[in-house]
């Protein structure tokens, strides 16, 4: 009987867990459709109730949203958070980004942030910001922020004036410098990609991921966004002063290599002291009708691909035409081995009929 009891408490306690399961799962998800959900969403995010949430709509707000300090996914199915117009136009001391993390890893995922009196999102102190599929425009200050935080970009569309602030304001408590990681794709329109206040100075550590299809990178006089094989997409002049450090390549420098090719431009960016040989060039060489000879400088000299490359320098690519066999080297099809053959055969018939009538 106690051994009956025993299975049926068990069985009891088993069917209460399979009943809790739903509402545990629905417990770390929350959807929001206005600025009063979504505020209440990141609360519960902030005391670790919850680690996602959902856009149902398009939502406007009338400040910036509390600072995020958890581990939070925030996809936006496509919806838009947008500042409203009383905000925009106010501003404010301090931090008016849309949205910030100052701890934890804040992930926004498929939205657009736009009409924000500073900027669309920040990193701050310990805060990192992760964006994935996002598009960020019309706000006043910059698109994002690195105020001593780290920003990894996967996909961001970037449509302001300014691209991404770094630095690290003096109200900043935590001891960290600012830091991009590239590891996907970054399309911009803006003027300046970098921008540094020089009153917030620091050092920006900018790391390219393996295989990230875009790279960032910072030579003395451009700041350049490549695909893999660092052919330059995007260019904007360094205007700023900011301390730079390419973990990815540490402490070595850039430099760009243009080169004009069948009418066509290409630039890469190369680490100083390597070769051409060292990279892709197949777009260059292998052209239709054309034979690739070699590079030569401004000066028309030779230069080879070995050659070490310690400056900027402006190569031009040589071609000769790919000539068409002349009439004598034409190579026989077959049809005209056949028809000599056949010629050689006719021939001789007829020589032997000739003789056969003579003998008889």
């Amino acid at each position: 009987m106690n051994y009956m009891k025993k299975i049926l408490l068990i069985a009891i306690i088993l069917i209460g867990i399979l009943l809790l399961i739903p509402s545990i799962c629905n417990a770390a998800s929350l959807s929001a459709s206005n600025e009063t959900t979504l505020k209440d969403a990141i609360s519960k995010v902030n005391s670790g109730e919850i680690d996602a949430i959902t856009l149902t709509n398009s939502i406007t707000i009338s400040g910036p949203l509390t600072d995020i300090t958890k581990d939070v996914t925030i996809n936006g199915n496509g919806f838009t958070i947008s500042g409203d117009d009383t905000w925009y136009g106010k501003g404010g001391s301090g931090n008016q980004s849309i949205i910030t993390s100052t701890a934890g890893t804040l992930t926004l995922k498929n939205m657009i942030l736009k009409h924000g009196p500073k900027q669309g999102a920040q990193a701050y102190g310990n805060g990192t910001l992760v964006l994935d599929g996002v598009t960020i425009s019309d706000c006043k200050y910059t698109g994002l922020i690195a105020n001593g935080g780290v920003i990894e970009i996967r996909d961001l569309n970037l449509n302001t004036t300014v691209g991404i602030e770094v630095g690290k304001s003096t109200t900043n408590p935590v001891n960290t410098n600012p830091k991009l990681v590239m590891n996907g794709t970054l399309k911009s329109i803006s003027k300046a990609i970098l921008y540094e206040d020089p009153q917030t100075k620091s050092q920006l550590t900018i790391e390219n991921e393996v295989g990230s299809a875009n790279k960032l990178f910072v030579t003395e006089d451009s700041i350049v966004i490549t695909d893999r094989n660092n052919t330059i997409i995007y260019e904007t002049k360094n205007n700023s002063d900011i301390d730079i450090k390419n973990s990815d390549m540490e402490e070595e420098n850039f430099v760009i290599v243009t080169i004009n090719y069948n009418e066509l431009t290409k630039k890469l960016v190369v680490t100083k002291n390597d070769t051409l040989s060292k990279y892709n060039l197949d777009d260059v060489k292998n052209i239709n009708g054309k034979v690739f000879v070699n590079f030569v400088t401004g000066d028309n000299k030779v230069f080879s691909e070995d050659t070490p490359i310690t400056d900027n320098i402006e190569l031009t690519a040589v071609y000769k035409k790919n000539e068409a066999p002349s009439k004598d080297e034409t190579p026989k099809t077959g049809t005209e081995d056949y028809l000599g053959f056949a010629l050689v055969t006719v021939s001789m018939s007829t020589l032997l009929i000739i003789a056969l009538k003579r003998k008889f």
